[in-house]
């Protein structure tokens, strides 16, 4: 009757162990989906700030070229009336500072996504 009893005693505790091997093994598999989902959506982001910073670029070299032509067109108008020039030179600067408010507005988004991928990565590493 003991040694039935140490025989059910083991069966169960077996089960047992089988059972929490499963749960682990069910645990572990919806990490590694969650890991898996935030490693495309970190994909996703970083290719997103990729673009934006092509576009900031982008944007920086086209409003150099308007800044040249602007500067070409003040000395136009330099040489024509002190008035011309002073209209023109209002104009650089409502285009400097709304270049500038973009460029902020995009390394924030940037700071955003690398602090994003930061995390994952140390959850990755976890």
């Amino acid at each position: 009757a003991d040694l039935e009893r140490q025989i059910r005693d083991a069966s169960e505790e077996e089960q047992d162990m089988e059972r929490r091997s499963r749960a682990i093994e069910a645990d572990l598999q919806r990490t590694l989906a969650d890991l898996e989902r935030e490693k495309h959506e970190n994909a996703a982001l970083q290719e997103a700030v990729t673009d934006q910073l092509r576009e900031a670029d982008t944007t920086r070299e086209r409003q150099e070229r308007e800044r040249a032509e602007l500067v070409r067109q003040s000395t136009v108008a330099e040489e024509t009336t002190v008035e011309q020039a002073r209209e023109l030179q209002e104009e650089a600067e409502r285009d400097r500072v709304g270049s500038s408010a973009r460029v902020a507005e995009l390394e924030a988004k940037l700071k955003v996504a690398q602090a994003l991928q930061a995390d994952s990565a140390s959850q990755l590493q976890s």
